[in-house]
């Protein structure tokens, strides 16, 4: 059992701490700081452990140490994930593109390809919550020229859920990451690309690094359902900039 500490301007009855008490309670102390160690060691321990358990559960045969958050934020808290495998890292520099919406918009649909992959997040992948009734699981999401990893990446809509859920924990929860949050960023306020009025964006006077550039939000209530020679596909609606009213500027 562990023993409990005084501080030093407790005294005695006598008054007078002796040698010997001194000596055990520097020795309690020793023994607290590393039982606290140990503690946080087994907590991390703990949520590598649970990381583990479900790749192996998905049959993945990657180590603990090289799992991309978007891979597990729907089957673990992500909350635990950032605090405890994000934060923990060394700053590294990320290059992040941005991407037009046509591009985004051409993997918003089922596979249809061959060697085409499907969502990392099979049927929890958001684009089986559109429509109940013509439910699929999304094609995986690559930029241009991203090599294909062992596993799947999240597909269009997934990413998009994974950003925001993360976006409302920085500027509600006041999170801090050491990483970016988002993969890539998109282009809006000009013909052909997305408004204004549906991105996610930074404020000056928050943390641009982790979110340097805006960012599609996600409502499911903005898509349809649609089939175009034998695939399901996704439709945006309401987020194009000739979707709102334009207030010309002088």
């Amino acid at each position: 059992m562990c023993s409990m500490n005084f501080p030093a301007e407790w005294k005695t009855r006598h008054g007078q701490q002796s040698s010997k008490r001194q000596k055990t309670s520097r020795r309690s102390r020793d023994n607290d700081r590393a039982n606290a160690e140990n503690e946080e060691l087994e907590n991390t321990e703990s949520l590598l452990t649970q990381i583990q358990n479900k790749i192996n559960s998905k049959q993945y045969t990657l180590q603990p140490e090289s799992v991309r958050i978007d891979n597990v934020i729907n089957t673990i808290p992500y909350k635990d994930i950032i605090g405890n495998v994000f934060e923990n890292r060394e700053k590294t520099d990320i290059h992040i593109p941005v991407i037009t919406k046509a591009y985004e918009e051409a993997f918003m649909r089922e596979c249809e390809n061959a060697g085409e992959r499907q969502c990392v997040n099979g049927q929890m992948c958001e684009c089986m919550f559109i429509d109940s009734s013509n439910q699929f699981v999304g094609v995986e999401f690559l930029l241009p020229h991203e090599e294909v990893d062992e596993t799947p990446a999240p597909c269009v809509l997934c990413q998009r859920q994974m950003v925001q859920k993360l976006f409302f924990d920085i500027m509600y929860d006041g999170k801090n990451f050491k990483l970016p949050i988002q993969k890539y960023g998109n282009i809006f306020g000009q013909p052909g690309e997305y408004a204004r009025e549906v991105m996610l964006s930074c404020p000056a006077t928050g943390p641009l690094h982790c979110m340097p550039y805006p960012f599609m939000s996600h409502q499911r209530n903005r898509y349809t359902v649609l089939m175009r020679q034998g695939t399901r596909w996704l439709q945006q609606r309401n987020v194009a900039y000739e979707d709102y009213k334009q207030v010309p500027t002088h």
